[in-house]
């Protein structure tokens, strides 16, 4: 699934490279030749894209690589500080543009622009379309941040390069200030993508959650399953497409370790199976409703307690309460061969008195070793 997930960037990124390569050598040399300082504009926006997709290509490299000692998470931030390199890029790349386009209006220093640039302009506007809608399709299909950001990358050029057809219609009507107007606009378009863009990537490398309707969805799920009473505490964070999650399952407190280690594992199961963008998940299993808080003290473990028995029973029992501890205690039947089971009865309760946190005892005789019966036995 990774690697599918990788290849399918790369390839994207690939053709999105040759069509800007093409495009900012096309538009810088005509813009400049051609008199149009906003087509000479939109030409450095295209380097700009070639920038994008030579940091896209580096990005996903590296966050596909599988999780080591270092990153055993695996290296998905990488991809989201890539989003966020990039949208720094576009920024300045905006500044500079939005600088020249100032320049250029106050000092009205407008020229007329050749017919041929127009032409350029509109092969631009059919390219930066075809690829964005490309782009886009394989971001959503792998959910990839990075591409999808490179994706509206490439729109703000096809969305300007139809700012720079205007100005040039207007320019060459006679309205020359036209060219200068849509340089700031192109300087706009870059503007808002760069910090669509930064935000988002800071807004996942602060572990924000996925969409509160995503997490309704799983909630759903969870309580849908059999053995789970209550579920809480169901936290998300998101690494470059993959989420990772961890949630509290509430279950019955008398069942088996076992038994509450497969509900744990149903509900690891289900959700991945249909959620496919969960890469890891922690189920954490309560047996009640407690204050998610450090508690001052923990209570008496099961080496203190059996170190403070006088006897060895058959089998231990020990069940966790915020408050309490209840204890069933096994003995043989052969146990009641030494002495009365009111004389047991009396010397376990008599021994547990001192432990003041198991406020609950159960006694149980069988006359079998508490393991797997013969004919169940592999």
């Amino acid at each position: 699934m990774k690697k599918l997930r990788y290849l399918a960037i790369k390839k994207a990124n690939f053709v999105s490279a040759w069509v800007n390569v093409a495009q900012a050598l096309l538009k810088t040399v005509v813009g400049i030749i051609g008199n149009s300082p906003a087509l000479f504009a939109d030409g450095i926006h295209s380097f700009a894209d070639l920038f994008a997709n030579i940091l896209v290509w580096i990005a996903n490299k590296i966050s596909h690589v599988e999780p080591d000692e270092n990153h055993p998470y695996g290296h998905g931030r990488f991809e989201t500080v890539g989003s966020l390199i990039l949208g720094v890029f576009l920024l300045l790349v905006a500044a500079i543009i939005a600088y020249d386009a100032v320049i250029d209006i106050l000092h009205k220093t407008h020229v007329h622009p050749s017919p041929l640039t127009l032409v350029i302009a509109v092969l631009s506007i059919v390219a930066n379309e075809s690829t964005f809608r490309y782009t886009l399709h394989v971001a959503n299909k792998v959910d990839s941040a990075l591409l999808r950001g490179n994706a509206y990358h490439i729109r703000s050029d096809s969305l300007s390069s139809i700012v720079v057809f205007i100005g040039i219609i207007g320019a060459l009507a006679g309205f020359s200030f036209f060219d200068g107007i849509a340089e700031a606009l192109v300087a706009g378009f870059i503007l808002k993508i760069a910090l669509e863009l930064s935000w988002h990537a800071l807004y996942e490398l602060t572990d924000a959650s996925v969409p509160s309707e995503r997490i309704k969805e799983f909630e759903k799920l969870i309580l849908g399953l059999s053995g789970v009473k209550h579920m809480h505490r169901l936290r998300t964070r998101k690494m470059a497409g993959r989420v990772f999650l961890d949630v509290h399952v509430l279950i019955e407190p008398y069942i088996s370790a076992s038994e509450g280690h497969y509900i744990a594992e149903t509900v690891r199961v289900n959700l991945m199976k249909k959620h496919k963008e969960i890469d890891d998940i922690t189920v954490h299993i309560d047996t009640e409703d407690h204050p998610e808080t450090l508690p001052e003290y923990l209570p008496i473990s099961r080496r203190e307690i059996e170190q403070a028995l006088d006897f060895k029973p058959l089998h231990l029992d020990l069940y966790y309460f915020q408050t309490h501890i209840e204890a069933r205690v096994t003995l043989p039947l052969s146990a009641l061969e030494a002495q009365s089971e009111n004389a047991w009865q009396t010397e376990i309760k008599k021994v547990f008195s001192g432990l003041t946190e198991i406020t609950r005892v159960t006694i149980h005789y069988t006359n079998c070793a508490i393991s797997a019966p013969e004919s169940l036995k592999k």
